[in-house]
C-alpha cells in the first residue's frame, strides 16, 4: 500500500525532472546547476526504490516490489540513470 502524499510527491518530481531533462542548453554544454539537479533526482528516485524494495519486500509477497511491472519498468530506468553519470564523462572532449 501506498500513502497519496509520497506517490504526489514522486509524480511533482518526475515531472520537474522531466523538465529539467529536457531544458537543454543551446550550446550543448550541460551546466553545473543542471548536472547537480540531474544527480539530485538520480539519488531521489534509486532511494524511492530501495525503500519500496525494503518496504514491500525484494520477490518474495504478494506486495513485492518485483512483482509490479511498473516497478520493475522503474527500476530498469533508475539503474541506467545511475550508471549513465559514470560514462557521460568517458568520451574525448574536441
Amino acid at each position: 500500500m501506498s500513502r497519496p502524499q509520497f506517490d504526489t510527491a514522486m509524480i511533482f518530481g518526475i515531472i520537474i525532472f522531466v523538465i529539467v531533462s529536457l531544458a537543454d542548453s543551446s550550446d550543448g554544454e550541460t551546466t553545473p546547476l543542471r548536472r547537480g539537479l540531474e544527480v539530485f533526482f538520480t539519488v531521489l528516485f534509486a532511494s524511492e526504490a530501495l525503500a519500496k524494495m525494503y518496504v514491500f519486500g525484494f520477490i518474495r509477497g504478494p506486495q513485492a516490489y518485483f512483482r509490479s511491472l511498473w516497478n520493475i519498468c522503474d527500476f530498469i530506468l533508475v539503474s541506467y540513470r545511475s550508471a549513465l553519470p559514470c560514462t557521460c564523462d568517458i568520451a574525448p572532449r574536441e
